[in-house]
């Protein structure tokens, strides 16, 4: 989460390092079972 703080703030970031950190947050909000978006949900699949 830190990183993806820093990465909000403007720290540098490699497009595949996003999507990398995308994933991670999307299996974090499973696991806590927080509810995505739909559109989220769409793309998850």
């Amino acid at each position: 989460l830190r990183e993806c703080e820093d990465s909000i703030a403007g720290a540098p970031l490699t497009s595949r390092r996003a999507v990398e950190l995308a994933r991670a947050l999307r299996e974090l909000e499973r696991d806590l079972g927080i509810l995505m978006r739909s559109r989220e949900i769409r793309q998850a699949r």
